[in-house]
């Protein structure tokens, strides 16, 4: 189907290597040894480990489980609130969840019938084991007890939904409408633990031109931005504990994103010499380690093009080689600093395989500023043990509190 092409396209996008090129007047080093360096990688997996510690038992992921038990023990269907509020159960399944934590109500159904299927103001009624029912045309709202209260304490509400209707032909294979707007709260005693915000923007096409999203679980907060022109494609993402990071990046496209001109590309499947992408940069920082890169698209089309003909596989992987170190930038860095721990550097090499023939290919290595290499010894076996414990005590204590494993 072309949209799911178009769609998978646009998304490949996001996802290439790149980077946010914010160096000011060239590259600033680290002094800090190789050693030192891993020492403070293991001290930043122990920060996001300390961070992700509290989402072993999160308050508003049991008081949903509690909402969804109630509803399942009286019936209670509500397709709408459970594709919305789904990511937020599925963290009982395993703290690595969290990094999926994104809406799920887009499913190719309509929106609109799903919502106004379920709308209205619901309340608990303990003593019949039902909901009384109060019509609302705006709402879903469902008031309810969580376990060991005897009084309807928490509250769950879907407010501000609106959509827009698809009119191109290849989104309306999909889903026959888009949402424009949605937003989600739980209380719980009086206390906020969940809200949600979904807002988007569409041009003629049906193709976003700026969305964005928050999720805030007590205290986790989730932010995606994505932006896009004739000329760019920008995505943000921030996922934070106490304002601390824990995971934050930014990717950005540059080039000529009209629609038919990507589909006309992603039809012919000739990306190699594709006149839609010109460069990519991006940076991905966990908490204090920040890895980025840029891509020349179009650079690395044209230089390989002009190695077509190297018959020897040895001069063709040299070759290919100096045109990535060429036209890509790969380094790691301290986030709050900015300074250089090591630059990736693209190689040719020589392996042998299992029948001991010898052959040349290229790879990529992280070099530090002493020469030295962060290769595979660099993570050997007696490295990282206390990040490993802490990993395997966290994902334990998510098993217990949550009773899955």
């Amino acid at each position: 189907m072309k949209i799911r092409s178009f769609l998978f396209f646009v998304t490949a996008l996001a996802v290439l290597a790149g980077c946010k090129d914010d160096d000011k007047g060239g590259d600033n080093f680290s002094s800090l040894t190789p050693e030192e360096h891993k020492a403070n990688l293991e001290q930043s997996g122990l920060n996001v480990v300390e961070q992700m510690e509290a989402m072993s038992e999160l308050n508003s992921v049991n008081a949903i489980l509690d909402l969804m038990d109630l509803m399942e023990a009286t019936n209670e269907q509500d397709y709408a609130l459970a594709g919305v509020m789904q990511p937020v159960v599925v963290l009982g399944d395993g703290v690595s969840a969290a990094f999926d934590l994104k809406s799920t109500m887009v499913d190719g159904s309509s929106l609109s019938q799903l919502f106004n299927e379920d709308a209205g103001i619901y309340t608990y009624n303990a003593t019949q084991n039902t909901w009384d029912e109060e019509a609302s045309d705006d709402e879903i709202t469902y008031h309810f007890p969580t376990e060991g209260s005897d009084v309807n304490n928490a509250t769950l509400s879907l407010t501000n939904f609106t959509y827009v209707t698809v009119t191109n032909p290849d989104l309306a294979e999909v889903s026959d409408e888009l949402p424009a707007t949605l937003d989600v709260g739980l209380t719980v005693d009086g206390e906020t633990l969940i809200s949600f915000s979904f807002a988007a923007s569409y041009d003629d096409d049906g193709i976003p031109t700026s969305i964005s999203e928050s999720w805030t679980l007590e205290k986790y907060n989730l932010t995606t931005s994505v932006s896009r022109s004739s000329s760019k494609i920008e995505i943000d993402q921030a996922f934070s504990y106490n304002q601390e990071n824990i995971l934050s990046s930014h990717f950005s496209n540059s080039g000529s994103f009209n629609y038919d001109e990507v589909m006309e590309d992603v039809e012919g499947q000739d990306l190699g010499n594709q006149d839609v992408l010109n460069s990519s940069n991006a940076w991905i920082a966990i908490d204090n380690l920040k890895l980025e890169g840029t891509v020349n698209w179009k650079g690395l089309a044209k230089d390989y093009v002009n190695i077509g003909a190297i018959e020897s596989d040895q001069e063709y992987a040299e070759k290919s080689a100096d045109i990535l170190n060429e036209n890509m930038s790969l380094k790691l860095k301290y986030h709050d600093s900015n300074e250089v721990i090591a630059t990736g550097e693209a190689y040719a090499y020589v392996y042998e395989d299992y029948f001991g023939d010898s052959f040349w290919d290229v790879d990529l290595r992280m070099k530090f500023s002493d020469g030295s290499y962060m290769d595979d010894s660099f993570f050997g076996e007696d490295d990282f043990v206390e990040l490993i414990e802490s990993v395997e005590e966290m994902i334990n204590g998510a098993e217990e509190n949550y009773d899955v494993e």
